[in-house]
């Protein structure tokens, strides 16, 4: 029977009517012909070519046992939280709550609520001396953390830039990475500081921008962002600026590429940019600023470099066709659910950006005393969920694109998927990406029927990082010798 994990689509381009099968289970892409595709659609599997169908057995296409599926997902999401889930650890560090922009749609107006003496708070060298010890400890355990980003309110506020000092001094003591997300504002104030990538928005020209994105005074913002821009393009640090999109500012997809241009942003091999749908009551869908950019003669490939939705979709994708290697398979939506820390100024941690400084949904704090992170009980359901425990991503063809959605937004989420628009993102891009004559899918399936009954159910069972690493390193082996 079909794999309750496929999909079948035509090919774009193809000269000989080839269509793809894909599994989303084991990451699996094969070609095959319109004849085959027929008998898949039609599930006589019977008439295919006993080789053919061996093949596609073998592949994880046909399956002979719907219980044993179901196994292997348990088996592909062990892995994932043992061998990358658990081993790899992000950091992100919001030294004040403060900011001096007053953003239309920003999701973290709760914090205007707890008044000025609150928002001004900067974080303490207390609770940084066990935020850097406990990473210390953390490496030494051998667990993988590259880079510590700063975060707010906005981190880089220049009554802070002795703070923000302090981050880089400790962060080079153990060989870390420092990136920012900032609105830029006071931006040229830290030009001194080797940042390995800023992330800015900026929402338009100048007066689309402004009515968006402005001081607290209410006076206009994008004057002052675009200068700093420049200068740190200038100094070679790397911007990434992001887009944020709804109704109110649509025009800025065909606008701001224009204006970059004319600004000489786009000479910079260190600068790029993209469009984002902001998530509002009655938000612009991914898909239609996607539609907006082919409308103005955008490739797909400008289109997935551009739409930060779309870019995720296919990183995922490309993910499946490394050629000879096994497809990374990621039953997780985000950091969030892969020990992502976005610790604030008090010292709470939480598991996500956009639910920084809301206390109840914190799932942890820094323990100054101790110098360490400690963990609640609401730790256990963002680090668990994962996609085979939701429903319906548990029996759905994207289980690993999608990953169970975002939970952010709704806590409902945390115990079921939030489809979003992954599959119409995912029904626009595999059909053109997929056929590519180079294609060399392997498969998890044929790795995962190399292991013995025992080393099923060992990974099945155990919490030991060493032997689920031991197990897939031989995984790994076996099948790429072939």
């Amino acid at each position: 029977m079909l794999s309750i994990y496929e999909k079948i689509f035509p090919i774009k381009g193809s000269e000989n009517e080839e269509f793809m099968l894909f599994n989303g289970l084991y990451g699996a892409f094969d070609k095959i012909s319109s004849h085959e595709a027929d008998i898949f659609y039609s599930g006589k599997f019977d008439e295919l070519d006993p080789e053919r169908k061996k093949y596609f057995v073998k592949r994880g296409h046909i399956t002979e046992d719907l219980e044993h599926e179901q196994e292997n997902l348990r088996l592909i999401s062990k892995l994932h939280s043992l061998t990358r889930g658990k081993t790899n650890i992000g950091i992100i560090i919001a030294p004040t709550y403060n900011c001096n922009l007053r953003c239309e749609y920003c999701f973290e107006k709760h914090r205007l609520k707890n008044g000025e003496e609150w928002l001004k708070r900067v974080m303490s060298p207390e609770i940084i001396d066990a935020i850097f010890e406990q990473i210390k400890k953390y490496k030494d355990k051998g667990y993988i953390i590259q880079d510590v980003s700063l975060y707010g309110g906005e981190p880089l506020l220049a009554c802070n830039k002795e703070l923000i000092r302090e981050f880089f001094r400790r962060s080079e003591e153990l060989n870390l990475k420092v990136g920012a997300v900032t609105n830029g504002c006071e931006l040229d104030r830290f030009l001194e500081f080797n940042f390995s990538m800023l992330q800015i928005t900026v929402d338009g020209l100048r007066e689309t921008h402004d009515r968006r994105r402005f001081f607290a005074d209410g006076s206009g913002s994008y004057d002052k962002i675009i200068k700093n821009i420049a200068l740190a393009l200038e100094k070679g640090i790397k911007i990434g600026l992001r887009i944020n999109i709804s109704h109110s500012n649509f025009n800025a997809v065909r606008e701001l590429p224009k204006e970059f241009e004319r600004l000489g942003f786009l000479k910079y091999k260190h600068f790029s940019y993209y469009f984002t749908s902001v998530h509002e009551e009655n938000p612009v869908s991914d898909v239609a600023i996607a539609e907006e950019l082919k409308n103005m003669g955008k490739s797909l490939r400008d289109i997935i470099k551009l739409e930060g939705a779309y870019s995720t979709v296919a990183f995922r994708i490309s993910d499946f066709l490394k050629a000879n290697e096994l497809p990374v398979l990621n039953p997780t939506h985000c950091g969030a659910e892969n020990n992502m820390n976005v610790i604030g100024a008090e010292g709470l941690i939480y598991p996500c950006w956009s639910l920084l400084a809301k206390e109840e949904s914190a799932i942890g704090f820094v323990d100054e005393e101790g110098k360490r992170f400690l963990y609640d009980l609401n730790a256990s359901q963002w680090h668990n969920r994962t996609a085979d425990k939701l429903k319906p991503c548990n029996t759905c063809p994207l289980i690993m694109i999608c990953g169970g959605g975002c939970a952010g937004y709704d806590s409902k989420y945390l115990k079921e998927g939030n489809c979003d628009e992954a599959e119409k993102i995912f029904d626009d891009i595999a059909p053109h990406i997929s056929g590519k004559s180079e294609l060399k899918s392997l498969s998890m399936r044929e790795a995962l029927e190399n292991l013995s009954p025992d080393e099923r159910n060992t990974l099945l069972n155990t919490d030991d990082i060493n032997k689920a690493l031991g197990i897939y390193k031989k995984m790994k082996l076996k099948i790429t010798e072939k």
